[in-house]
């Protein structure tokens, strides 16, 4: 008998819908793992790195799916929005389960749909790991990076043997690296002119900040103060052309740069704050600075002189010093966070400082808590700095071709990124921290080709316009104006083809839309998704193992004109067939979605030049005969010829095999 009060009281609480898969398998294995050693097996390590991209609960499932070839039933006590959990072993489960029934006790045990005890996981096809150089620190420490300008790095070092601990830099071209610990207390901020080939940073002295700076960090331990006074606070250190910026708890600092060092120092004193000032220039070389976070006033430097900005102020928590520049223009690009659709995401937002005009454009598959700046060349970054692996680590995105390049948290194995840049001379590096070593450097061996390879085809989508001026807008996407509808059907005045079953259309509307380009419009689940009105569809998160209900009844209900049938005279289904990816835009290929499953003669009677099919089906001996009996060679998508007899034929097919004889 089980105490079932008792296995309550210690069960493992984990809240149901915020988590992450990886990180419940490591409190599973906190919990339970000197008395269970099968949560140690590397199976489920597997499990959490094909399962991460999806939601927690379809995680949670997998991961007791799984449990189950192991001999452990992973049971949930709670159907509220937390998760208690107790494992059962098999020789047990039987028995507990039915106690619990008896006692009317609440419990579920976590597996697949569809799947039995002892069956493992549905395997899930993972992102291709990007290629990569690794390179290591030394192991007489451990080194986390923490900021990262030009060619070099800076960031943390901690002893293994002691409690000693603190600040170096290192040369990223280095391998392997060669860290070189820094003397100055509290150091930070480390930034880099490109246009100057300078470094600066802040240190602390017991009673003020310092900004220092340099051409070469190898010898940072020897860098001039830059400030000829004592700043308090200072934050963040912004360069803009020449311009060395930051701002303390009472003023602005602006220094005029050369190649050597600082010709030209600006202190303006402001009123007195204990929040971070940020800044951001636009295309024109003008400076703002905001003071407060929350509907800040702002200040303008132009022409060497700091003056208050009247006509604009920053909205709610939107982050001037979170922007860069649109080069040539009174414009940034900023992030903003929009409410809506039961949560928060980012957008990419376009500010005009002279007059407030402003549009957005939705940043899907990227969450919240977005940063941006420039990557190389025309390239812009959008990176995601939470711990969240079902949302893209980062986006580069091209102005001039409005291409998106999606760099995902699977493309690193079980990490996820901290750090990605490019050096100076166009190399990308990309910083991972592993809990054994600390930070790993990888050097990508093409970098392009791979993201692109990885990746289906994207492009930013349309840019929302706001009719009211910044700040006056409100705190949810603008609604869209004019939408296209390429997507509305219309009836035909024509005779068109009739079918009964959906994905023999769906193989007959592939060749014609996709590999002839005979039906219009060719159907794009992105395009789609953006002019549906009913409801949000986001294929970035739907479509994993069904088709995306809306689209597939379009698809249905598509009317195809009868005189291209003569089109049709071959065939050959593949899992990766565009159709599929529209439809279901993160389907693993594992099942049985695009099968056909069903077929009658009058279907295949419409296309009298189809001489050829390969096919998906497990119901071979009905579907087979009805296609060999039109005449059709059938085989499977494999290219494998079916193993059924004429003899097997479906009656329907022979009665209409007949009929034609006739």
């Amino acid at each position: 008998m089980f105490d079932l009060d008792s296995l309550t009281e210690t069960a493992l609480d984990i809240l149901r819908f915020d988590g992450e898969i990886g990180d419940t398998l490591a409190e599973l294995r906190r919990h339970w793992g000197q008395s269970v050693p099968a949560l140690l097996d590397t199976r489920l390590d597997h499990i959490v790195l094909q399962y991460r991209p999806f939601e927690h609960e379809i995680g949670v499932q997998a991961l007791g799916q799984e449990l189950s070839t192991l001999g452990w039933g992973l049971y949930d006590l709670d159907e509220e929005d937390e998760y208690l959990f107790v494992l059962i072993c098999e020789a047990q489960k039987d028995d507990f389960e039915k106690q619990c029934r008896k006692a009317k006790y609440n419990f579920k045990r976590m597996k697949q749909r569809g799947r039995k005890w002892g069956q493992p996981a549905k395997t899930q096809n993972l992102h291709p790991v990007m290629p990569c150089q690794d390179v290591y620190f030394p192991d007489d420490a451990y080194y986390t990076i923490q900021e990262i300008a030009g060619n070099f790095a800076s960031g943390i070092w901690i002893a293994k043997e002691d409690d000693q601990q603190g600040k170096f830099v290192a040369d990223l071209r280095n391998s392997p690296l060669q860290p070189i610990r820094v003397q100055w207390k509290d150091f930070r901020e480390l930034t880099y002119s490109q246009e100057l080939d300078f470094y600066a940073a802040i240190y602390s002295s017991p009673y003020s900040d310092h900004v220092i700076g340099g051409k070469d960090p190898t010898r940072i331990n020897d860098w001039p103060a830059l400030t000829p006074r004592s700043m308090k606070k200072l934050g963040k250190l912004y360069w803009f052309c020449d311009r060395l910026c930051c701002g303390d708890e009472e003023s602005l600092l602006f220094l005029t740069m050369n190649e050597r060092g600082c010709e030209n120092t600006q202190r303006f004193i402001l009123s007195a704050s204990d929040e971070e000032c940020q800044l951001a220039a636009d295309g024109q070389g003008r400076i703002f600075a905001q003071r407060h976070r929350r509907d800040s006033r702002l200040t303008c430097y132009e022409n060497q002189d700091l003056n208050a900005y009247p006509f604009l102020r920053m909205k709610d928590y939107d982050a001037l010093g979170n922007s860069i520049p649109i080069p040539g223009t009174s414009r940034l690009l900023m992030i903003k966070e929009t409410w809506g659709e039961g949560d928060t995401k980012g957008n990419l937002f376009d500010l005009d400082m002279d007059n407030g005009h402003c549009q957005i454009v939705p940043l899907p598959g990227m969450g919240e808590n977005l940063k941006i700046r420039h990557f190389t060349g025309d390239w812009v970054l959008i990176y995601n700095s939470s711990e969240d692996f079902r949302t893209d680590f980062a986006q580069l995105w091209s102005p001039k071709t409005n291409e998106i390049l999606r760099i995902r948290s699977g493309m690193f194995g079980l990490q996820k990124p901290d750090h990605i840049t490019a050096l100076p001379d166009g190399q990308v590096v990309i910083i991972t921290r592993h809990s054994q070593i600390g930070t790993v450097l990888h050097r990508p061996e093409d970098f392009w080709t791979f993201l692109r390879t990885a990746n289906k085809p994207k492009k930013l989508g349309k840019w929302l316009r706001y009719s009211a001026s910044y700040p006056n807008i409100p705190h949810t996407l603008p609604k869209s104006k004019g939408k296209s509808c390429q997507y509305k059907l219309s009836k035909l005045e024509e005779p068109v083809l009739k079918f009964k079953n959906l994905n023999f259309k769906l193989a007959v509307m592939n060749v014609l839309m996709y590999d002839k380009g005979l039906l219009k419009p060719r159907f794009d689940i992105w395009e789609f998704a953006d002019e549906y009105s009913r409801r949000r569809i986001d294929p970035e998160t739907e479509g994993y193992d069904q088709m995306i209900p809306e689209a597939a009844n379009w698809f249905r209900r598509y009317p195809i004109p009868a005189r291209l049938a003569s089109e049709i005279t071959r065939i050959d289904m593949d899992g990766g067939d565009e159709i599929n990816c529209q439809l279901a835009p993160n389907w693993d290929g594992e099942d049985e979605l695009f099968n056909i499953q069903a077929i009658t003669p009058e279907e295949l009677s419409q296309f009298p030049r189809l001489q050829r099919a390969s096919i998906f089906t497990t119901q071979d001996r009905s579907v087979v005969p009805v296609f060999r009996q039109c005449g059709i060679t059938v085989v499977s998508a494999y290219d494998v010829p079916f193993d059924i007899e004429d003899a097997d034929a479906d009656p329907q097919a022979n009665a209409f095999n007949e009929k034609g004889q006739h």
